[in-house]
C-alpha cells in the first residue's frame, strides 16, 4: 500500500480549511469526510452521487453542526474540492454564479454530479481499517467536543476507537440501516408503538436488538 496515499489522507484533514467566525466553526467538510469514511471498508467504489449524499448528509448537519434555519450540503460537496481527498467529475458542467460561490442543489442533483475520492486515496482507505479509525478519531478530536464523539459513531455507523493492543470487535452497521427502519417503522416501536421522540431525537429506539 502507498506510503504517500496514507501520508495525503493524514496531511490533508490536518490541514483541513473550514470557514470560522469567532469561535464557531463550520464542520461541513468535516462531516462529508466521516460520512466517506464510514462507507470505507463497505465493497464501495470511490465515486458518490450528490443525490445520495444530500439528505444523510443534511440529517448530519441539522444534528451535529451549528443551529441554523436551513442547511447546505451542496456547499461541502462542492468545496471539499479545495482538498486532495474529494474531486467533482466533470466539474465545469457546473457553472458558478461568483467565485467562491457553489452550484445549488437543485443544479447538482438535476445534473446528476457526482462526487470522488481519488481512487489510489480511496484504496488506501478502504483496505486498512487502522489508518481508517485513526483519520476518524483526528476529525472527532479537532471539530467536535468529546461529549459528542459517541452519538456521531453511532450516527455514522462508525466502530468505537482502539483501546491500547484491544482492537474494539463492535460490528460497524450499514450508515443508512438504522434511519431506513427507523422510517419504514414511522419512528415507532414496533411492538407497542411507542415514538421515543423529543424534537428530533429518537430516544431508547434501536432499529435492531
Amino acid at each position: 500500500m502507498s506510503a504517500s496515499a496514507h501520508a495525503t489522507w493524514r496531511q490533508a484533514i490536518s490541514e483541513l480549511h473550514t470557514w470560522k467566525r469567532g469561535t464557531e466553526r463550520a464542520v461541513h467538510k468535516p462531516l462529508l469526510l466521516l460520512w466517506l469514511l464510514s462507507w470505507a471498508g463497505e465493497g464501495q467504489g470511490p465515486e458518490f452521487a450528490f443525490a445520495d449524499i444530500e439528505e444523510p448528509l443534511r440529517d448530519l448537519l441539522r444534528d451535529f453542526g451549528p443551529p441554523r434555519k436551513s442547511f447546505h450540503p451542496e456547499y461541502p460537496f462542492w468545496h471539499l474540492q479545495t482538498s486532495p481527498l474529494w474531486e467533482v467529475l466533470e466539474a465545469e458542467r457546473f457553472p458558478l454564479k461568483k467565485a467562491g460561490s457553489s452550484p445549488t442543489k437543485t443544479t447538482l442533483v438535476g445534473g446528476d454530479a457526482v462526487g470522488q475520492v481519488p481512487p489510489e486515496l480511496w484504496e488506501a482507505v478502504s483496505s486498512d481499517e487502522s489508518l481508517r479509525s485513526e483519520l476518524v478519531e483526528a476529525l472527532l478530536a479537532a471539530f467536535w467536543p468529546g461529549s459528542y464523539h459517541e452519538a456521531l459513531r453511532s450516527a455514522l455507523g462508525l466502530p468505537e476507537p482502539e483501546s491500547g493492543l484491544v482492537t474494539s470487535t463492535r460490528r460497524k452497521r450499514n450508515p443508512k440501516f438504522r434511519e431506513t427502519v427507523l422510517r419504514a417503522y414511522g419512528r415507532a416501536c414496533a411492538v407497542c408503538g411507542y415514538h421515543g421522540r423529543l424534537g428530533r431525537d429518537d430516544l431508547a429506539l434501536e432499529a435492531a436488538h
